[in-house]
């Protein structure tokens, strides 16, 4: 609310952040609510490294690491479905890993520039 009465020309916020959290998703999402009817806002969360598709790339070679993969799965379901969410909320939700964290955030703030979204 009061970034809403103090900044009136629509303007670009970057939250890095960490949603995983369902709590903090919740909160954040309601919160945010508020800013996408007049500003542009990005969200980015750096990727925790458990966090990916169950059928990704690596192979399970003990039949342990399938409930850590699992688990992983499950939290990776989570964001997508948060990343939809706020979508229609008008947000762009990105999940980066720590090494593209510059590079993506460049990349995100040229293709705004590119659209001419600002």
């Amino acid at each position: 609310a009061t970034l809403k009465q103090r900044i009136k020309r629509r303007s670009l916020f970057v939250f890095l952040t960490s949603l995983d959290d369902p709590v903090a998703a919740e909160d954040f999402v309601s919160a945010v609510e508020l800013l996408s009817r007049q500003h542009l806002i990005v969200a980015v969360m750096i990727a925790p490294p458990v966090v990916q598709p169950l059928f990704g790339k690596e192979t399970i070679e003990v039949p342990e690491e399938l409930y850590g993969k699992l688990a992983g799965h499950l939290s990776w379901v989570k964001l997508q479905n948060l990343q939809r969410v706020l979508a229609r909320k008008g947000v762009e939700f990105h999940v980066v890993s720590n090494q593209q964290l510059g590079l993506k955030l460049v990349s995100y703030y040229m293709d705004l520039k590119r659209r001419q979204t600002l």
